[in-house]
């Protein structure tokens, strides 16, 4: 009996809490009507005209400065809603009329009339596409005008003698053809010819670290005349045929000190002077050096470690300070004197902020400043006779003093550049197996599942899987070969199961950095196919790598910085970062016959208003309302408002 009673009242529950259920939905269903009623009256009152004809033109997405080409993160955009809310459709006809109807509007339902949007495409700088011209061309049967980085020189009388690629070369002091005059695979530096220019005497790395060669400029076997010699800089020749080094093996503490080596002994003597790390020998056979120079690569450096040029005479009981800090805080180093200026002692100063070619007296008068270069330091200098080449950047450069004055020669033709041309295979140029490349690796981003990975090796982007049922096959992503540098690469991820994962980077194609979109695509726009660049920022605000970003976790969003300390979010949906968020999905249930105008593309439309009725054989036909906008913000009349959209 209590069993009854428990499964007696465990039924009555069941029968009011479905009574409740049932009275809930009926007023759910009245409310229901009476909104319907209450829409259906307010879209008869306001609806258009004339019924819309087929679904709505999307409406185009577009800057509001009608002057801009490129995409700006910082731009604002306004969307054009004319003509985005479609009106709705007029009343279908009833039987077969009314089946025609229902075709007609689900094959225009299912036509998607919106535009894809897409970034800009990359643009070059015109230095970027000089040399990628450059690179795509066949090597010139005249030989090769343009590389070479050209360091070191070395002037006398019509020879000049610089370092490329590693090795010491002699060329006309016009220009011309050059002649490598050593060919050894170690680093080879600080080429200084003989008084006679015969013979050349260089640093080269050996078993006992650098120490001194020399050759004939007209070609043989390379001399070594130094043994131990813990050599670190080669100055040049003195006037009794020695070689003047820097080195640091008479000092017990280290510091280093000018010294000379006798070439046919390879005996060495070190010079009175207590450190030096710089200096040559005058017309008059006095020493000319400089005690400090400083060890960062700080621009115009005004700190202890500052160089002062210094005189040394044989019989002197102190040297002498040319260059005090009375004259400048700033350094004087590299001294060099010629024969045709006797009482002239030249020498590199960065005196006026950059560094420059200058002249003074044996006694540190009469400074003056002989080049006026404003934009790159002059790195090394040399000079013979009323002649001077010096080197600015990776070229070397040739001009005239006056042979009375000791000034830059006002007739002559001025500061030029040396035509040079290296006879050579290039082979440092020449594409190279890298032995070790994970030694080159810089960065290294995952996907958001572990099964991929971008690695960032001297530059350039590529993409591998790391489970072993995908391959092995590492894809170069990027294209441009070492033209264009790349960096702070990540992830992507897509939203659609079949689209492939993308990556963005930073590029330096413009000339500055931006951030780039690198995707597969094929001809026709579809998957697949060739890893594709585009542009997705632009305006040149991020200068010299100075950038952080990252993608937000639903990737719709990527947030950075520029130099300029701005924080800027870019939408990547609108720069068809994810492709597929513009593609219409198929949907399982079928429009009603008459459907109503489609809203606008961003739902900001409002969709027209289903009205009429069917009439035909007896049967009638209930006319949708229209669709609200794509983003479902759209109002739509009749009872098919509530639409998936």
């Amino acid at each position: 009996q209590r069993q009854a009673a428990r499964r007696h009242g465990r039924q009555q529950e069941r029968d009011d809490e479905a009574a409740d259920a049932k009275e809930a939905r009926q007023a759910r269903e009245a409310r229901e009507d009476e909104e319907d009623a209450r829409e259906d009256e307010e879209a008869a009152l306001g609806a258009a005209p004339a019924p819309a004809k087929g679904p709505a033109k999307a409406p185009a997405l577009t800057p509001t400065n009608a002057n801009a080409t490129d995409y700006d993160p910082q731009q604002e955009y306004s969307y054009d809603a004319a003509g985005a809310g479609g009106g709705g459709a007029g009343g279908g006809a009833g039987g077969s009329g009314g089946l025609m109807d229902l075709l007609k509007s689900m094959m225009a339902a299912n036509v998607d009339t919106r535009t894809e949007l897409h970034a800009p495409r990359p643009v070059l700088s015109a230095g970027n596409q000089q040399l990628l011209h450059r690179l795509a061309q066949p090597p010139s049967k005249d030989g090769e005008k343009t590389m070479g980085y050209f360091r070191f020189p070395h002037l006398r009388g019509n020879k000049v003698v610089f370092v490329s690629e590693g090795n010491i070369w002699v060329a006309s002091s016009n220009g011309g053809p050059a002649a490598r005059v050593s060919a050894s695979y170690s680093y080879e530096a600080l080429p200084k010819l003989s008084d006679d220019g015969a013979e050349v005497a260089f640093l080269a790395q050996s078993v006992d670290g650098y120490e001194v060669f020399v050759v004939p400029i007209a070609g043989g076997v390379a001399r070594r005349v130094s043994y131990g010699s813990q050599a670190v800089k080669l100055e040049g020749w003195t006037k009794d045929g020695n070689v003047l080094i820097v080195t640091s093996f008479f000092s017990p503490t280290g510091l280093p000190q000018l010294a000379t080596v006798n070439v046919k002994t390879s005996s060495m003597t070190v010079l009175p002077f207590d450190r030096a790390v710089g200096g040559t020998q005058d017309q008059a056979g006095c020493y000319v050096f400089f005690p400090m120079r400083q060890s960062s690569a700080t621009k115009r450096y005004e700190g202890g470690e500052q160089s002062r040029l210094w005189r040394w005479c044989a019989g002197d009981p102190e040297a002498h300070e040319l260059t005090p800090e009375a004259w400048s805080k700033r350094g004087a180093w590299n001294p060099m004197t010629s024969p045709a200026f006797p009482g002239k002692i030249f020498f590199l100063s960065d005196y006026s902020g950059v560094v420059n070619l200058w002249s003074m007296d044996l006694d540190g008068g009469g400074k003056a400043q002989l080049t006026h270069q404003c934009g790159m330091d002059i790195m090394e200098a040399s000079i013979d006779g009323v002649h001077v080449v010096f080197r600015m950047g990776g070229t070397l450069h040739k001009f005239a003093l006056d042979a009375g004055s000791g000034a830059m020669d006002a007739d002559g033709d001025g500061v030029g550049a040396l035509p040079i041309t290296l006879i050579s295979e290039f082979r440092d140029s020449a594409p190279q197996k890298l032995r070790f490349p994970m030694q080159e690796l810089r960065e290294v981003a995952l996907s958001e599942d572990g099964m991929y990975a971008a690695l960032l090796v001297r530059g350039q982007i590529y993409f591998t899987p790391l489970l072993e049922q995908l391959g092995h096959r590492i894809e170069k992503v990027t294209k441009y070969d070492g033209a264009v540098r790349y960096r702070h690469v990540q992830f992507v991820r897509s939203e659609h199961p079949e689209d492939n994962l993308k990556l963005i980077a930073m590029s330096d194609a413009t000339g500055e950095y931006e951030y780039v979109m690198l995707e597969r695509v094929t001809a026709g726009g579809g998957l697949g196919g060739m890893w594709n660049e585009s542009q997705i920022t632009a305006g040149n605000a991020i200068r010299g790598v100075m950038s952080y970003s990252t993608v937000s976790p639903d990737s719709q969003s990527l947030v950075f910085d520029d130099t300029y300390g701005r924080i800027s979010v870019l939408n990547l949906s609108t720069t068809a970062v994810n492709t597929f968020a513009f593609k219409t999905e198929a949907t399982e249930e079928a429009p009603e016959a008459g459907a109503g105008g489609a809203g606008g593309m961003f739902g900001f439309g409002a969709g027209g208003a289903g009205a009429g009725a069917g009439a035909g054989d007896g049967s009638s036909s209930t006319m949708a309302g229209g669709g609200g906008g794509l983003k479902g913000t759209g109002g739509g009349g009749g009872k098919s408002a509530r639409a998936r959209d």
